[in-house]
């Protein structure tokens, strides 16, 4: 196994709920599971710089899309080398698609659904979600994005990112089944949507959302659909 190739290598599984401890090998480094995710929205942390986040070992940094799509951009990010050498970070990063964006410029925070508070926004963020994407207004200067499965993947390859996530939706309760469906229809045309080297040097990771659990039929429906989207 080359020191370039993706391999999870499972260390122990529990024979009572399944859950696994293992390794996930990148590019970047090793990522030991389960592990401590730290979200630095536009590729930093809040009050720590990324060498001193180095030197803590923190294996794997989680970096948003949408936000460094609207700032620097992510042609920017592509031009200066990627990512890593964007922010300075030698070790595992991993983007996601934008969807939780869907959710949160629309419906509000994640708190306010899981307490049945989550209703539609009416500051038009959010323009239009449709099978093709969905058409935001950026927070920055009010101009129109379209948002596709298509232009998240190739957005984190610009990003360079070592885990990419497929363009998902984080919808409220009561309209999970819809959007799952969405998800699952759009999704498996990526294969032919994108260039032949779209997934080089990145690992995309099938996302499994399905409200706060209240929903296990349609949990285990997205489960059995992961593998398409991977």
């Amino acid at each position: 196994m080359l020191k370039t190739d993706f391999y999870f290598e499972r260390l122990y599984t529990s024979k009572r709920s399944r859950a696994r401890v293992g390794k996930i090998y990148t590019p970047h480094g090793i990522i030991e599971t389960p592990n401590f995710v730290a979200v630095g929205t536009n590729g930093t942390l809040k009050a720590v710089d990324n060498a001193t986040v180095d030197e803590i070992g923190l294996q794997l940094m989680f970096c948003n899309t949408y936000h460094l799509l609207l700032q620097p951009g992510t042609d920017i990010v592509r031009k200066a080398g990627g990512l890593h050498h964007f922010i300075n970070r030698s070790m595992p990063i991993i983007t996601d698609s934008g969807g939780f964006q869907v959710f949160s410029l629309a419906y509000g925070s994640v708190a306010d659904e899981l307490k049945s508070r989550g209703t539609k926004k009416q500051d038009d963020s959010v323009l239009k979600i449709s099978e093709e994407g969905v058409v935001f207004r950026s927070y920055r200067d009010g101009s129109k994005i379209l948002l596709t499965p298509e232009s998240s993947i190739l957005a984190q390859k610009d990003l360079g990112a070592d885990i990419i996530i497929p363009f998902d939706e984080l919808p409220p309760v009561p309209y999970e089944s819809k959007a799952s469906s969405r998800v699952t229809r759009k999704n498996p045309s990526l294969g032919e949507a994108l260039p032949r080297d779209a997934s080089k040097g990145s690992a995309r990771a099938g996302d499994l959302r399905c409200g706060a659990w209240r929903h296990r039929p349609l949990f285990e429906k997205r489960e059995r659909t992961l593998p398409q989207l991977s």
